[in-house]
């Protein structure tokens, strides 16, 4: 009887000469294949990843660059449309002596002390103190005493009366003939308002009747209060501010 082979107690055999071992006849625990097993291979991704990875980074950064301007310029023309459509829809509640609307776009308490405030420095000019500067107690006096005339424009139906006629009606009487007030058709088309208006901060102002020369238009001061765009300010005319002036010292002069 031959002798036991000692490879095949140990578990060993050589396949293929000194360079190829097998494990054969030993427990799994001690089969050293199962400790460098190759993993089992990750899902592939979707081609588009693949090729997005590949990408080179110069054409990737282009690319955010691109949608970022886009992003930028879309903001831009959405903030100045905005307050543009909210002066149409201002406009047209004139129109449409819609007061409910009127009220809704119109700050009436900063539009009171905007016109208190014309008031006060035409009443200066015309006094012909106008080089010299107003101490700030000479100012709230001059709205104090132009607040009875003022708060006889500054209401939904005066107001909208004020600016669709371009005359202070409710002080003054009956407009003179050519008199051109803010309507739809004398508003003008949106480039022509664009060209006529300042933005600012949280700031918009546009003038209007376009018909008319620059230093005889209203000038329709809008401000951004809890992301609403409002009326806040009417700019007068120098006549009209000097109409309106003249109305409060005869007024003042009454009360004597």
């Amino acid at each position: 009887m031959a002798p036991p082979d000692d490879r095949r107690t140990h578990g060993f055999c050589l396949a293929n000469g000194w360079n190829t071992w097998r494990l054969t006849a030993v427990p799994p625990l001690f089969q050293l294949g199962a400790l460098f097993r190759r993993p089992p291979l990750a899902p592939e991704w979707p081609k588009a990843s693949r090729e997005w990875l590949r990408r080179p980074p110069r054409e990737t950064l282009l690319r955010k660059t691109t949608l970022a301007l886009v992003i930028v310029g879309l903001l831009w023309i959405g903030y100045i449309a905005w307050p543009l459509r909210d002066l149409a829809v201002l406009v047209q509640a004139i129109d449409a002596h819609d007061v409910t609307s009127v009220l809704d776009h119109v700050n009436f308490d900063r539009v009171r002390v905007s016109l208190a405030e014309q008031v006060a420095a035409a009443s200066a000019r015309r006094s012909g103190i106008q080089s010299i500067p107003i101490p700030q107690q000479a100012i709230v006096a001059g709205l104090s005493i132009a607040d009875p005339v003022i708060n006889k424009l500054v209401s939904p139906e005066a107001l909208s009366e004020f600016l669709a006629a371009g005359w202070p009606i409710a002080i003054a009487g009956k407009p003179p003939p050519g008199t051109i007030g803010i309507n739809r058709q004398t508003l003008g088309t949106a480039w022509q308002i664009f060209r006529a208006s300042h933005y600012g901060l949280g700031r918009f102002e546009a003038s209007a009747p376009i018909d008319l020369a620059p230093a005889n238009r209203f000038r329709l001061r809008f401000d951004l209060l809890a992301w609403r765009w409002q009326l806040a300010g009417v700019i007068l005319p120098e006549h009209l501010q000097d109409l309106i002036a003249d109305e409060v010292m005869k007024a003042v002069r009454e009360r004597r």
